[in-house]
């Protein structure tokens, strides 16, 4: 938005990358049409600035956004057993007690206090400084494949497929390596953990 509006004229809009591509034909070329109309020198000044305010409105309003899912808390890397009082010494550092002492609610996470509460904390302009946001989509299967390989992806998913459903059972936790354990919902917590990710940068 603000190259659009600093550049009225269009220049930037016509200046080419090392393959010799502008903005508008690298929009086409990757199935962005819908970037075209903003991409354009005629581009409207008020509609720049009505989605720059809408964005920035959004930022002033809600200074820090927590993002969490009950989809990630069934990921278990351990039988639940360990991770009760007197079994913990034997729990792995990477267990679902560490989203549960920040994020859930029935567990009386961190964050889940008043300080945090969507309205409690409030910022120097009076309003809240904290908004939650508990049902972020999954990370799209292609978006996964922007930074992993197909195998991989595959791999993990057809390994956590193979689990029992119940994590304490025999055959509830598997491996994908020496080190990296995971259960029946891993994959599927990943791809909410990714789609928080997703969110949170959009």
């Amino acid at each position: 938005w603000k190259l659009a509006r600093e550049d009225a004229e269009g220049g930037s809009l016509r200046m080419k990358d090392i393959l010799g591509n502008t903005p508008p034909a690298d929009a086409r070329a990757y199935g962005h049409e819908d970037l075209l109309p903003l991409l354009s020198p005629t581009a409207s000044e008020e509609a720049v600035a009505t989605g720059e305010d809408a964005r920035w409105s959004k930022v002033r309003k809600n200074k820090t956004l927590i993002i969490r899912s009950d989809g990630c808390e069934k990921h278990f890397t351990c039988t639940p057993g360990t991770l009760a009082r007197g079994n913990f010494s034997r729990a792995p550092p990477e267990n679902v007690l560490r989203l549960k002492v920040l994020t859930d609610h029935s567990h009386g996470g961190i964050l889940t206090g008043a300080e945090f509460a969507e309205g409690g904390s409030t910022s120097e302009s009076g309003r809240s400084a904290f908004v939650w946001e508990e049902q972020p989509p999954k990370a799209s299967m292609s978006d996964i494949l922007r930074v992993h390989d197909w195998h991989y992806v595959r791999h993990v998913q057809e390994t956590c497929n193979r689990l029992s459903e119940v994590a304490s059972e025999v055959g509830g936790i598997g491996s994908l390596d020496g080190d990296t354990q995971v259960s029946k919902y891993t994959f599927e917590g990943a791809k909410y953990a990714a789609g928080a990710s997703v969110l949170a940068v959009d």
